[in-house]
């Protein structure tokens, strides 16, 4: 695959990874707000399992196109393609494991 493919790519990828991780963070405050209010969040926990295991696949997907073009990777890095300020790779879990 030449550079310009692979830059594309990875330009997706770094979409899909911030895309996936607002919908964690959404999703957490939803599951949060359940629980504090005592409603059933079984069905929200199951949701944002799934995101999780999407965005660790996203991350995945990022993270071996960067390999491929010589660039950083890790969590710590920074993207040349989406730098977007207060985007962390994973947001703070709500403790839901009590409810």
């Amino acid at each position: 695959m030449n550079r310009e493919l692979l830059l594309e790519h990875l330009a997706q990828a770094e979409r899909h990874a911030a895309d996936g991780r607002r919908h964690i963070e959404s999703q957490r405050r939803i599951v949060a707000q359940l629980v504090r209010n005592g409603q059933d969040s079984e069905s929200s926990r199951h949701l944002l399992r799934l995101f999780e295991e999407l965005e660790a696949m996203h991350v995945s997907d990022r993270d071996r196109l960067r390999e491929q073009l010589g660039l950083p990777v890790g969590p710590a890095m920074a993207s040349p393609l989406m730098c977007s300020p207060g985007n962390s790779d994973r947001a703070q879990r709500p403790d839901t494991e009590n409810a």
